[in-house]
Protein backbone atom coordinates (compact mmCIF):
# COMPACT_ATOMS: atom_id res chain seq x y z
CA UNK A 1 0.00 0.00 0.00
CA UNK A 2 1.25 3.33 -0.89
CA UNK A 3 0.80 5.27 2.17
CA UNK A 4 2.00 2.42 4.40
CA UNK A 5 5.15 2.93 2.25
CA UNK A 6 5.89 6.66 2.65
CA UNK A 7 4.71 6.65 6.57
CA UNK A 8 7.42 4.07 6.91
CA UNK A 9 10.11 5.61 5.03
CA UNK A 10 9.11 8.98 6.31
CA UNK A 11 9.92 7.81 9.64
CA UNK A 12 12.92 6.55 8.39
CA UNK A 13 14.01 9.69 7.73
CA UNK A 14 12.57 11.60 10.48
CA UNK A 15 14.58 9.05 13.00
CA UNK A 16 17.74 9.67 10.96
CA UNK A 17 17.41 12.95 7.94
CA UNK A 18 20.87 11.24 6.50
CA UNK A 19 20.00 7.99 5.48
CA UNK A 20 20.70 7.88 1.91
CA UNK A 21 19.15 4.34 1.18
CA UNK A 22 15.91 5.71 3.22
CA UNK A 23 15.71 9.23 1.42
CA UNK A 24 16.24 7.35 -2.16
CA UNK A 25 13.60 4.56 -1.08
CA UNK A 26 11.16 7.06 -0.23
CA UNK A 27 11.73 9.30 -3.75
CA UNK A 28 11.00 5.80 -5.82
CA UNK A 29 8.05 4.88 -3.66
CA UNK A 30 6.85 8.77 -5.35
CA UNK A 31 8.06 7.62 -8.14
CA UNK A 32 6.38 4.67 -8.94
CA UNK A 33 3.46 6.09 -8.38
CA UNK A 34 3.74 8.92 -10.47
CA UNK A 35 4.26 11.43 -8.11
CA UNK A 36 7.61 12.52 -9.95
CA UNK A 37 8.55 16.28 -7.97
CA UNK A 38 7.76 14.54 -4.83
CA UNK A 39 10.04 11.72 -5.75
CA UNK A 40 12.76 14.43 -6.64
CA UNK A 41 12.96 16.52 -3.95
CA UNK A 42 13.70 13.43 -1.92
CA UNK A 43 16.40 12.39 -4.38
CA UNK A 44 17.32 16.04 -4.22
CA UNK A 45 17.51 15.52 -0.39
CA UNK A 46 19.61 12.35 -0.95
CA UNK A 47 22.16 14.11 -3.11
CA UNK A 48 22.79 16.69 -0.44
CA UNK A 49 23.67 14.27 2.06
CA UNK A 50 25.83 12.59 -0.37
CA UNK A 51 26.65 14.46 -3.73
CA UNK A 52 28.30 11.03 -4.88
CA UNK A 53 25.35 8.10 -4.04
CA UNK A 54 25.70 6.41 -7.52
CA UNK A 55 21.82 5.17 -6.95
CA UNK A 56 21.04 8.68 -6.40
CA UNK A 57 22.28 10.29 -9.41
CA UNK A 58 21.21 7.37 -11.60
CA UNK A 59 17.69 7.72 -10.64
CA UNK A 60 17.53 11.62 -10.68
CA UNK A 61 19.17 11.63 -14.05
CA UNK A 62 16.44 9.56 -14.68
CA UNK A 63 13.10 11.33 -13.29
CA UNK A 64 14.67 14.43 -14.89
CA UNK A 65 14.75 12.79 -18.28
CA UNK A 66 11.40 11.75 -17.80
CA UNK A 67 10.22 15.34 -16.41
CA UNK A 68 12.05 16.74 -19.89
CA UNK A 69 14.81 18.38 -18.19
CA UNK A 70 17.75 17.33 -20.55
CA UNK A 71 20.23 19.53 -19.26
CA UNK A 72 19.98 18.73 -15.75
CA UNK A 73 20.49 15.08 -16.60
CA UNK A 74 23.18 15.39 -18.41
CA UNK A 75 24.97 17.13 -15.50
CA UNK A 76 23.74 14.26 -13.46
CA UNK A 77 24.99 11.54 -16.00
CA UNK A 78 28.42 13.44 -15.83
CA UNK A 79 28.91 13.57 -12.58
CA UNK A 80 27.98 9.60 -11.50
CA UNK A 81 30.47 9.06 -14.88
CA UNK A 82 33.12 11.04 -12.41
CA UNK A 83 32.46 8.86 -9.54
CA UNK A 84 32.56 5.50 -11.09
CA UNK A 85 35.51 6.37 -13.07
CA UNK A 86 36.76 7.62 -8.98
CA UNK A 87 35.77 4.05 -7.64
CA UNK A 88 37.69 2.43 -10.29
CA UNK A 89 40.96 5.33 -10.50
CA UNK A 90 42.91 2.29 -7.43
CA UNK A 91 42.60 -0.50 -10.29
CA UNK A 92 43.45 1.90 -12.98
CA UNK A 93 46.88 3.61 -11.79
CA UNK A 94 50.08 2.32 -13.34
CA UNK A 95 51.87 2.91 -10.37
CA UNK A 96 53.31 -0.57 -8.86
CA UNK A 97 51.96 -2.34 -11.29
CA UNK A 98 54.52 -4.32 -14.27
CA UNK A 99 53.36 -1.45 -16.92
CA UNK A 100 54.35 1.29 -15.00
CA UNK A 101 57.46 0.46 -14.72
Amino acid sequence: DLQEAIKLFKHLVEVNPEDVKSLSSLALVYIDHGDNEMGYKYLKEALQVDPTSRSALYNIALILNTMGRYSEVLSHLETLRKCVMYSLAPSLTLEGSSLGG
